[in-house]
């Protein structure tokens, strides 16, 4: 018998064997880690990404994250969009998911304020409210059905009714409004390229990436609205589990810090 041969029979008698150890077996792929789909309101970007950062360090769960106008991701979640945590800049969304009997509970993790953002190579001068209703100034805010432009709205309002303004002051402020975003970050992102004097935001969305290019005006009025952000598991979502781990973690000491560090005003009754 030839070498070659010799070595060919040696080779099947090996593949026999290791199928007669194995059994038939067949190889596993390895488990990946759960993975839980979180939307979240846009003014919860830079904290929340670094929430699911040091959540996914802590957790074998991976974070996917959805951010928009918290209007925009009640709906999707009112639609059967796959989804397992929902947190809101405002109540209004979260309480009519949960009558909706789509979320479970909720519990209100922080709370925020509104300010003025306005672009520093702006001429426009803005130290009050008043300000805002200057000729030709372009002024850009959240459209009525975002969480950031109900709130505006609610401020002027009140100002009106306290006779800090009157009512030719708010027609004026409405008129200087260029554009209506459905999304606190096209606010910023317009103003930082110019295409408004100013635009009303949350305190948190000025922050170390754009400050060289955003001022930030207190308005009294405008901090009297306070926003509430509530988090809630949605009921459909199939990592619940899962899910209430990651609310958890935001209302713990560890997701206060980061929320603190992102210049949320915590709420009270966190862990």
């Amino acid at each position: 018998m030839s070498s070659r041969c010799i070595k060919g029979l040696r080779a099947l008698l090996v593949s026999v064997l290791m199928l007669v150890l194995c059994g038939g077996c067949t190889v596993e792929p390895a488990s990946r880690p759960a993975e839980i789909i979180v939307f979240a309101a846009a003014s919860l970007t830079e904290s929340f990404t670094e929430m699911a950062d040091a959540f996914e360090q802590k957790e074998d769960i991976e974070v996917m994250l959805n951010f928009a106008g918290s209007q925009a991701l009640a709906t999707s979640v009112r639609q059967g969009t796959k989804a397992d945590v929902y947190a809101s800049a405002n109540m209004k969304y979260m309480e009519d998911l949960i009558e909706a009997e789509i979320i479970e509970e909720s519990a209100v993790f922080a709370k925020n304020r509104l300010v003025v953002c306005r672009n520093k190579g702006s001429e426009r001068e803005i130290k009050d409210l008043e300000d805002l209703a200057k000729d030709d100034l372009r002024l850009i805010t959240g459209d009525q059905a975002v969480p950031v432009g109900r709130y505006f709205y609610a401020a002027v309002d009140k100002a009106v009714k306290d006779k800090r303004i009157d009512e030719a002051v708010r027609q004026k402020i409405f008129a200087n409004i260029r554009s209506e975003e459905v999304n606190v970050k096209d606010i910023v992102g317009k103003v930082i390229l110019g295409e408004a004097d100013a635009g009303v935001v949350y305190g948190t969305d000025i922050h170390g990436n754009n400050r060289d290019r955003l001022e930030t005006v207190e308005i009294e009025i405008l901090e009297e609205v306070a926003a509430e952000y509530p988090i809630g598991v949605v009921r459909t979502g199939v990592l619940k589990n899962e899910a209430r781990l990651f609310v958890e973690f935001v209302l713990s000491d560890a997701g206060r810090r980061i929320l603190k560090k992102h210049g949320f005003e915590l709420a009270e009754g966190g862990r």
